[in-house]
Formats: structure tokens, C-alpha cells, sequence
């Protein structure tokens, strides 16, 4: 949400999924990794950022439901 507020931030997706991972605690990185069939850390920025965004996409759609049913 940070980043969408300073579109000019100058980051890097590299950093930002680096400053992403490295804020994960043990637990979550560990589930994480085990998500996607292996560890994050050979996935390329690209991959990571797409999976961050669908995974979190589809946690939204499944909350929306419940609350409106």
C-alpha cells in the first residue's frame, strides 16, 4: 500500500520481494515456499510477484464471499 502511494519510490521489484521475504517470519516463509512447490528463493521477481498477487487476489474473492453470504 506504501508503494502504491509513492509510485516513484525508485525500488526495485528485486528489493521489494527481498524486503518481502526477509519481513516473513520462519513459519509463513516456510508455507510459502511450500505453496509453490520448492522455495521462493529460485523463483525469478516476475514469478514471485505474480504468485504474491494471485494468491492474495483469490484470499480477497474467498473473504468477500464469506462476509456476504
Amino acid at each position: 500500500m506504501l508503494l502504491k502511494r509513492c509510485p516513484n519510490h525508485k525500488f526495485t521489484d528485486m528489493n521489494i520481494m527481498q524486503t518481502f521475504m526477509i519481513g516473513l517470519k520462519p513459519d509463513a516463509r516456510m508455507l510459502l515456499d511450500a505453496s509453490v512447490g520448492g522455495t521462493m528463493k529460485i523463483k525469478t521477481t516476475t514469478e514471485t510477484k505474480s504468485w504474491i498477487e494471485n494468491k492474495s487476489q483469490k484470499d480477497y474473492m474467498s473473504q468477500s464471499k464469506e462476509v456476504m453470504e
